[in-house]
């Protein structure tokens, strides 16, 4: 017949106040393990089961698995994990691997990772918010149901709002970017490829007046607006607008409709058909000294100028023409002249004196205008007061 040994046993209760013997064993009915007794602890000390049922540890000093496995701080009551010298709650030094789970319902702050795909979520509590910060305790990023927003040294410096409007420098913008300075002049700067602030960004800024300003951080630099891949006009760092080649020109009117009741359409003088220079005017049939004669031409109107001295006027009925214009007149005459003489010409019914362009021609020639006594035959007229004398002509016409 096999030999049974018995040890004296009881409850968990019956336990706590047993002090028993030193080194004697007793069995614990309710835990299910071995408590061995000092003679002077009451309850004895129970010892852990290899296997099965809960266990309960209580302990005044640190534990230790396996050196740094596992680390708990008593006295600073602080848990390691991978490191024997927690300096927080919980210190974790490795790799955190977390289990697909359903979607956690609210009300209770978590990190998980969800069974429908590969994304780690951060969980508020219900209507909470996640913050960063930075390690002074100040607030980096902080994400919230109406917000993201972003902080430096806990001052919001940017934020994106409920509708995807991003607003730095304040925290309603109004538009899809909204730049608000603190203090001074509005800023939006636009580097070059090189990063240098210095050399080709450009700014655009708005001042407390209200007015844009655009500026390029150097000078010698050009801006050029372009359209449909194409230049289309440029201000070079002198100031001059500059249109290119071919260019339809520039159209006034209503921005809403250029082509509108009332606009003025210069699209057929482009102003890089620009000249000026000088002409040679002459006296048909007769001879004059040139004192300088000028004009300027944009796109197809013409001013001129010219000084005629020394002036020898043919006798004869034909009209009194200064030829040499240097463009020909194309439609219609001339716009208005004026004309200026010597001091010493005779001006008696100079006033209705008038040059004229002729039509489809590169000459203007005199006539008479205005009521007044008959007039003689204009050419004997201007030899009685202009021969050997200086005139001066100004005008205008489209070529």
């Amino acid at each position: 017949m096999t030999t049974q040994i018995q040890r004296r046993r009881g409850t968990t209760v019956q336990h706590s106040s047993f002090t028993g013997a030193e080194a004697e064993i007793t069995i614990d009915t309710d835990k299910e393990t071995v408590v061995v007794h000092d003679g002077s602890t009451a309850g004895g000390i129970p010892l852990l089961r290899a296997e099965g049922g809960a266990q309960n540890i209580s302990t005044s000093g640190d534990i230790t698995v396996n050196t740094d496995a596992f680390f708990v701080d008593a006295s600073a009551k602080e848990v390691g994990i991978g490191t024997a010298s927690p300096s927080s709650a919980l210190d974790i030094s490795g790799a955190i691997s977390l289990g697909s789970v359903a979607i956690p319902s609210a009300g209770t702050a978590r990190i998980f990772s969800r069974n429908t795909d590969d994304v780690l979520y951060l969980q508020p509590t219900s209507g909470g918010k996640i913050s960063f910060l930075d390690g002074s305790q100040n607030t980096m990023g902080i994400f919230e149901p109406t917000a993201i927003k972003f902080a430096i040294s806990n001052s919001e410096a940017m934020r994106i709002d409920s509708s995807g409007r991003v607003g730095i420098g304040t925290a309603s913008p109004a538009a899809n970017l909204q730049i608000t300075p603190g203090t001074g002049a509005g800023t939006l700067l636009i580097d070059n490829a090189s990063g240098s602030t210095t050399d080709g960004a450009l700014n655009i800024e708005v001042g407390s007046s209200g007015a844009i300003y655009e500026t390029r951080k150097t000078g010698g630099l050009d801006h050029i607006w372009y359209a449909t891949g194409a230049e289309r006009m440029r201000i070079d760092s002198s100031g001059k607008i500059i249109l290119p080649t071919g260019s339809p020109g520039i159209q006034f009117g209503s921005p809403d409709d250029p082509s509108a009741s009332g606009g003025i359409d210069i699209s057929s003088q482009t102003l890089d058909d620009y000249e000026e220079g000088t002409w040679t005017p002459a006296i048909a049939g007769g001879s004059l000294t040139n004192g300088g004669a000028y004009y300027t031409k944009i796109g197809n109107f013409v001013n001129f100028y010219c000084y005629m001295t020394s002036l020898n006027i043919p006798d004869n009925s034909n009209d009194f023409q200064i030829t040499g214009l240097p463009f020909t007149c194309t439609t219609g005459y001339g716009g208005p002249c004026q004309i200026s003489y010597s001091h010493t010409a005779d001006d008696t019914g100079v006033q209705v004196l008038r040059p004229n362009i002729q039509n489809a021609q590169s000459y203007m020639y005199m006539h008479f205008v205005g009521t007044g006594s008959a007039t003689p035959p204009l050419m004997s007229w201007m030899r009685t007061h202009f021969q050997g004398k200086a005139l001066n002509i100004q005008g205008c016409y489209f070529a």
